[in-house]
């Protein structure tokens, strides 16, 4: 969130002034923006669901989120392991 806010008034003040005044590391908020943001959690869930078919079930979150790697598929491993948690 604090992120998100310096991002927003990062136009009308520097980004190192915001990160002083809101207690967060500059290098945190630089992280912060170039993170992959994953936005559509349907079409990732269908993915990990196919990629998950493919391997006939066996493969657990570290297989799925390399396969997911090497398909292109900009995702986090924490990321990866919540969504097949959820979804079952």
């Amino acid at each position: 969130m604090k992120y998100a806010y310096i991002q927003k008034h990062s136009v009308q003040w520097n980004v190192s002034v915001l990160c002083e005044l809101l207690e967060v590391s500059t290098s945190g908020y630089h992280d912060f923006t170039v993170r992959p943001v994953v936005d559509d959690e349907t079409r990732v869930v269908t993915e990990i669901r196919a990629h998950h078919a493919r391997s006939r079930s066996a493969y657990g979150w570290p297989r799925i989120w390399r396969s997911l790697q090497g398909a292109g598929i900009a995702i986090g491993k924490e990321c990866t392991r919540c969504l097949m948690q959820k979804h079952g």
